[in-house]
């Protein structure tokens, strides 16, 4: 058999292969061929490292003012004035 020859019946024992299977993909690589397996692509992986927007540090800021006018307020002590002199006199 000449090379061609080989190489094709490589390459259709490997189809036979990934036909079997639902994914992969034939690629050649030197001599071999080779399949690709699929990998899930993780969508959080590229939020994590995403540094926060203005926006977003504009927003947390507000939040925690009001939280802090929040506390405030709850803090306050409240007293109450003496009656004036003048109520109770009579007139």
């Amino acid at each position: 058999m000449t090379k061609n020859g080989t190489e094709r019946k490589k390459a259709e024992e490997l189809r036979k292969k990934v036909y079997g299977s639902k994914f992969g993909a034939l690629y050649k690589e030197g001599l071999d061929y080779k399949i690709t397996e699929p990998k899930p692509f993780v969508f959080d992986s590229r939020d994590k490292n995403k540094p926060k927007t203005i926006r977003e540090r504009k927003v947390e800021e507000m939040l925690l003012e009001k939280e802090q006018k929040e506390l405030e307020v709850i803090n306050v002590y409240f007293r109450a004035n003496e009656v004036p002199a003048h109520v109770t006199k009579p007139l």
